[in-house]
């Protein structure tokens, strides 16, 4: 009998203990899937926040190099900015932009802002985290100078020792019927667009007057006019050795075709009228430069820099006088020192026209801001470059 109840104690008690191993189990179990539950928070939640952090960071850097394109226009290069982080996914209250950057108006800083919600984090008292990126843009170079910028150009300021006597002749003026710009147009005295319509701005340090352009800013801050003269002994070695230099003037009867990927050196006044050029470079001459008529033509790919080094003594003692009709033109006008007179009909005229004095007359012209730089390939490109 002692026998039995003995056995019978000892079978309770393993019950017991099974019952009891598996209220443990059940705890173990709970513990564990806490310890799971956990590894997916760090796995899921940590992975977005990664890849949040990698998109962010490439809004960031991708508006950075954007508004340093505007630099050193402050708010347009900041506006900029903004506008490429939105198209990156960034909201306009998740970015902010600065510049000038630690006093340099050439760098702008960019940081991008998100607030990342955590799913399986939760489990663990975590319920979201701020995930941002930075980046710092640098533009560097001087390209062709602010001027180029610009459709069209006017230099001259007055009173001052280097304006005409007369100060009317002083004016960037444009008159005709039916001209339009689409770009900008700057003078350094005033503005007197008459009727062409501006598409863009039209900047006058002095007044602007006008009445179809699209934003008139007179009081503009003055714009030094370009100085090459410096790298004219290059193109002189340029020309001599492509065998482009001429002691004297030139026309027509000199060359009736002209391939610019070598440059042109003229020592006179040169006529490039009926002239077909080809190529992309210069043509500078140290006296006048004349193409009028439709007898000459311009290669698709051509893109031609006409300088002039001619002192202009009156506004219509033209340092370059370019008329003609029909025939688009894609490059540069350039006469520091002299006026430039335009003139003709129904053509386009692609790049920029850069004079001391500007006056554009003729009906029926579109002037096209466009990026003509290789026709003058003796300038500090302009880079932009992430430098933080």
């Amino acid at each position: 009998m002692r026998t039995v109840v003995r056995n019978l104690k000892q079978i309770a008690i393993i019950k017991q203990f099974k019952n009891n191993e598996s209220g443990n189990v059940i705890i173990i179990v709970a513990l564990l899937m806490v310890v799971i539950l956990g590894f997916a928070a760090l796995v899921l939640d940590l992975g977005m926040v990664s890849f949040t952090q990698t998109k962010l960071q490439n809004a960031a850097d991708a508006a950075a190099l954007a508004g340093a394109q505007k630099l050193p226009t402050a708010n347009t290069a900041k506006a900029t900015a903004s506008s490429y982080a939105s198209k990156n996914g960034v909201l306009s209250t998740e970015v902010t932009a600065t510049s000038p950057y630690n006093g340099n108006s050439n760098r702008i800083e960019v940081v991008c802002k998100k607030t990342v919600v955590y799913s399986f984090a939760r489990v663990l008292g975590l319920t979201q985290t701020e995930v941002s990126a930075r980046a710092v843009a640098e533009k560097s170079g001087s390209g062709l100078g602010a001027a180029f910028d610009y459709a069209i150009f006017s230099g001259n300021k007055y009173p001052d020792p280097l304006s005409f006597s007369v100060k009317l002749q002083n004016v960037l003026t444009m008159s005709g019927l039916t001209n339009s710009v689409n770009g900008n147009i700057h003078g350094n005295f005033n503005v007197d667009a008459n009727t062409s319509t501006i598409i863009h701005n039209g900047e006058g340090v002095g007044t602007v007057v006008g009445n179809n352009i699209a934003n008139k800013l007179p009081g503009s801050a003055y714009i030094p006019m370009p100085d090459y003269s410096s790298v004219l002994p290059t193109i002189k070695a340029q020309a001599i050795a492509a065998g482009q230099y001429y002691a004297g003037n030139f026309s027509s009867a000199n060359a009736s075709s002209i391939n610019l990927n070598q440059p042109v050196y003229i020592e006179g006044s040169a006529d490039l009228s009926g002239i077909s050029f080809s190529g992309e470079g210069s043509i500078y001459a140290k006296g006048k430069i004349k193409i009028t008529g439709t007898g000459g033509s311009y290669a698709t790919e051509s893109k031609l820099c006409i300088y002039s080094g001619y002192t202009s003594t009156i506004k219509s003692d033209a340092a370059i006088d370019f008329s003609g009709s029909a025939h688009d033109f894609k490059g540069i006008l350039y006469a520091p020192n002299g006026s430039i007179l335009v003139t003709g009909s129904n053509y386009t005229f692609n790049g920029s026209i850069v004079g001391r004095v500007v006056d554009i007359s003729g009906s029926n012209k579109t002037f096209q801001s466009a990026d003509v730089a290789s026709s003058f390939p003796y300038f500090a490109p302009i880079l932009f470059k992430l430098t933080e």
